[in-house]
């Protein structure tokens, strides 16, 4: 596959870095590409589920440029609400090359050197690495599973000043 023309265009309004739902069938991904010295990669591109992962220069796998933020991105369209679909971004200059990335802000990761040891018992829907994934993986699901808690009489007391230092659930 031949490098591509970098397509700049204005970033959809109300989208964040990271995995956008937008209706029941569709997301916006948004990576954040920017240096202290305003330098960006020179391509991207989103591998996953939804296309195979297949790279390809066209709307399911090449990403929109937009400079004034400093944002690739790229709508994905068809989705099916109740799929756990997984992801990564594959990004690059013509200098170094590629290298994968899962999304800074995704839920959930797939791992292909830790989730093995996680035991069916312990972990019951653990979504299978994908055979085209490379290093950490990142998972979105349009229509989320509720959690349903056990203790329903917590609260937080202010969830603007919480303090977390680290939480990885499994």
């Amino acid at each position: 596959m031949s490098l591509p023309t970098i397509k700049n265009k204005t970033i959809p309004t109300g989208v964040q870095e990271g995995i956008n739902v937008i209706d029941n069938s569709t997301v916006t991904l948004v990576l954040y590409d920017k240096d202290k010295n305003g330098n960006h990669k020179d391509y991207a591109y989103v591998v996953g589920d939804f296309n195979n992962w297949k790279l390809a220069n066209d709307e399911t796998s090449q990403m929109y440029r937009d400079d004034a933020t400093g944002c690739w991105w790229i709508t994905l369209s068809g989705l099916t609400p109740t799929k756990e679909y997984a992801f990564q971004y594959y990004v690059g200059t013509t200098a170094d090359g590629a290298i994968r990335l899962a999304d800074a802000y995704t839920r959930k990761i797939l791992d292909p050197d830790n989730d093995p040891s996680i035991s069916a018992s312990t972990y019951t829907d653990n979504k299978t690495y994908p055979t085209g994934g490379v290093g950490i993986v990142s998972t979105f699901k349009i229509q989320e599973d509720s959690y349903n808690w056990k203790n329903t009489s917590f609260k937080i007391a202010d969830k603007d000043n919480l303090v977390i230092y680290e939480m990885l659930l499994r």
